[in-house]
């Protein structure tokens, strides 16, 4: 284990954090914790993702990219817990299971239907951070047609607006500059 290395190297004691669930080991923490300066991010997020978060369907990801891939400049890339997909340094999607066993989609919405969608409840939530993020559980149920129109506008919201262009929108979209 990374962090046992870690120990060793720095001449920690550590001691052993278990599960209240499963009783099996989570994390071995430094009892004189050094700086975050001292282990690797990566360690960190990993430690975060470890607490007993169900995995995202392979399924459910590669629907994802089917429908992001075809965004200009529209990236996938590995996050904290499941799969992003970005523009720039700006998130259009993320996708990760949760503590609870369930899988959520977050994306970026108009802040009218941020409040739309939080009314709406299951399987929509606003979620706690950030004033425009919205999200949805993801499960064999999800209308998939809905997902694709809804991350297309999250991408239409934080992609530059010489990208969005490229973007086929239906007409009237609130989304596409000059249409608004």
């Amino acid at each position: 284990m990374a962090l046992l290395n870690h120990r060793e190297s720095v001449g920690f004691e550590t001691r052993l954090w278990r599960s209240s669930t499963t009783g099996s080991p989570l994390v071995e923490e430094a009892a004189e914790r050094p700086s975050r300066n001292h282990v690797p991010a990566s360690w960190h997020a990993e430690l975060m993702a470890k607490k007993d978060r169900c995995e995202v369907p392979e399924a459910y990801v590669s629907r994802l990219r089917a429908i992001l891939e075809r965004l200009p400049s529209c990236r996938p890339e590995d996050a904290w817990v499941g799969t992003r997909w970005r523009v720039g340094s700006a998130t259009v999607a993320h996708i990760f299971g949760g503590e609870d066993q369930r899988v959520r989609l977050t994306f970026r919405g108009e802040l009218d239907e941020v409040h739309a969608f939080r009314h709406l409840g299951e399987p929509y939530f606003k979620a706690e951070w950030g004033g425009n993020v919205i999200g949805l559980i993801v499960d064999d149920a999800t209308d998939w047609a809905e997902v694709a129109e809804l991350v297309t506008d999250s991408y239409c919201l934080q992609a530059p607006e010489s990208m969005v262009r490229k973007v086929s929108r239906p007409p009237g979209s609130p989304t596409v500059p000059g249409n608004q």
